[in-house]
């Protein structure tokens, strides 16, 4: 890309010597990055990189970002989220949306204008916005440039698997799938041993786990039965798929069964970051990878953050909530914090003269009648539930009195929860480059630690 960094080109020849590795992350081409977790695999993957080599002075560790360029379903991919709005780009393209023509996002340019405004920031971002997508050919090109422009001074290299050079790589993976079905076989030895350890089972491999690339539709690829394929309505003999594979090999796309071991291929790669989800089905793949005779990577969960700005900590600290007491369900925040305001109805020791009182009273009428105990537990039951009811009547007269300071916490809980998702999973970074700049990426990376497992959640100051 026209951006590479200084850093990242270092980076791209040190990946050809000898005592280099990869750190390796990867993604969906997501619009304008997507979600908040796009940038926090970038950036502990980075961090990963830095301190592995902080502390293996002899050895170089290249941070590596892999675009899913070859990934068929755009609807994942088509939008970002702020707080309040959802940009989407919707188009008629269909395949690889690496391939996708960017030019048609000239309909989604004016829009986001008047999102991200005329501040210095919001310039900022609609300029990134236009170069990455209107300067560029297709989405793997922008999201190249993208991912460079936030990214580029750490080092990072992206990597888009959609290439003919890469692809005559993985020839003998790519025809062992087809003609022997050897990914099918190993993996679901591994998943069976899995399933009776009682491991959830993320993905099912097929007998082939490749696609074609053609006249923009990505197709499944079946065998016909007969010796040869079927690929949309397309059909193939052996000879002509053996053809493809050895002149036209950037004609095959692998499925997830076959991406991990694609990548592992082609990189020096030691580690992969990923999410959680992500994580899990790459532990289907280890025996496929040493029946390859492919290095399997230790495989490092990416950093976990949720931002609670300066202006959202003031209010919370004037409700007397702690970030983390937003993690409880709404019900339970609400109730705790009614119970610290001395807003919850508490009838809990008038309950406890009631039940007395039937107890006395049992007492005595089955001393006259022992057949009246049934009764007498039945009246008590019945007059602890009215009291039971008569305190939840009263919570809601309390809670109405208090609308207005609870409909202000659950609008605090909705910068954790926006879109009732996590905020990693739904926001995009939008917002806080809005308020913080360029500063902001700088931010994640100093608070990301990938050797610490737990959520962080970041109070940023302006």
């Amino acid at each position: 890309a026209g951006n590479t960094s200084p850093e990242t080109l270092k980076n791209i020849l040190l990946l050809g010597e000898k005592n280099s590795y990869a750190i390796t992350t990867g993604h969906q081409l997501c619009l304008f990055t997507g979600p908040l977790y796009f940038i926090y695999k970038i950036a502990t993957a980075v961090r990963l990189a830095e301190k592995l080599a902080a502390e293996f002075p002899g050895l170089r560790f290249v941070p590596v970002f892999w675009m899913a360029s070859e990934d068929h379903d755009f609807a994942e991919i088509n939008h970002f989220n702020t707080y309040e709005h959802r940009i989407s780009w919707n188009s008629r393209q269909g395949g690889a949306v690496g391939r996708f023509q960017t030019k048609e996002l000239r309909q989604q340019l004016g829009a986001v204008e008047e999102l991200f405004g005329t501040s210095e920031n919001g310039s900022a971002l609609i300029a990134l916005f236009r170069q990455s997508y209107l300067e560029h050919n297709n989405l793997a090109d922008a999201t190249r440039f993208l991912v460079n422009a936030l990214f580029g001074p750490s080092g990072i290299v992206v990597v888009d698997g959609d290439d003919k050079a890469l692809k005559e790589l993985f020839r003998e993976e790519m025809t062992r799938d087809l003609f022997e079905n050897f990914a099918e076989k190993t993996v679901n030895g591994t998943v069976a041993r899995l399933t009776k350890l009682r491991y959830p089972v993320q993905v099912h491999p097929r007998k082939v786990n490749l696609f074609l690339l053609k006249n923009g539709e990505r197709a499944r690829i079946d065998a016909d039965g007969k010796g040869g394929f079927k690929a949309g309505d397309e059909n193939i003999t052996a000879d002509e798929m053996r053809q493809i594979i050895a002149s036209e090999p950037e004609k095959l796309s692998p499925n997830v069964t076959l991406r991990g071991l694609y990548q592992q291929k082609i990189l020096p790669n030691i580690a992969y970051v990923g999410g959680p989800g992500e994580l899990s089905y790459w532990l289907e793949y280890r025996d496929l990878f040493e029946a390859s005779a492919v290095t399997f990577p230790v495989l490092v969960p990416r950093n976990s953050f949720t931002i609670i700005d300066e202006q959202a900590g003031a209010k919370l600290a004037r409700f007397g909530i702690e970030p983390a007491d937003l993690y409880q369900r709404e019900d339970e925040m609400i109730r705790n914090f009614q119970q610290r305001n001395g807003n919850v109805a508490d009838l809990a020791t008038e309950k406890d003269s009631i039940a007395h009182i039937y107890e006395q009273l049992k007492k005595k009428s089955v001393s006259i009648d022992p057949s009246l105990e049934k009764h007498l537990d039945a009246i008590k039951a019945l007059s602890l539930k009215r009291i039971d009811g008569l305190t939840q009547k009263l919570d809601r007269a309390l809670r109405k009195r208090s609308e207005t300071e609870l409909n202000r916490l659950r609008a605090a809980r909705d910068l954790v929860f926006p879109g009732s998702s996590p905020q990693e999973r739904y926001l995009n970074f939008s917002p806080f480059f809005l308020v913080w700049g360029s500063a902001f990426i700088g931010q994640i990376l100093s608070e990301t630690d990938p050797f610490l497992q737990h959520h962080v959640i970041l109070v940023k100051s302006r």
